[in-house]
């Protein structure tokens, strides 16, 4: 049976297997901090990032709609979270008035 508790232990279970990742971010090619967290944010916005958030939409679409066993604000918070993560560049260009 799908409940709430095990759909927060499956989540922050995708969400550490992401964790060592950050690590690789500075390889190939020197230590620069700038790049280092480009690099991040490319892992966090690309193909594994569009694929977690795909999966968490998913998740919450199918806990919500089917069996009824999602809050509103753990779906709201998590569909929120998903247009924060891919909305932060326009953010955070639009702050510093860059392009």
């Amino acid at each position: 049976m799908y409940t709430l508790k095990k759909f927060k232990s499956l989540s922050t279970g995708l969400v550490s297997s992401l964790l060592p990742f950050p690590a690789f971010a500075f390889g190939g090619g020197g230590n620069d901090i700038s790049q280092g967290l480009k690099n991040v944010m490319d892992l966090i916005t690309g193909d594994i990032g569009t694929t977690l958030c795909t999966l968490a939409i998913i998740g919450v679409g199918f806990l919500w709609l089917k069996l009824g066993k999602i809050e509103k604000e753990v779906a709201l918070s998590v569909i929120l979270g998903v247009g924060v993560v891919y909305s932060a560049t326009y953010i955070a260009q639009t702050v510093l008035g860059v392009g």
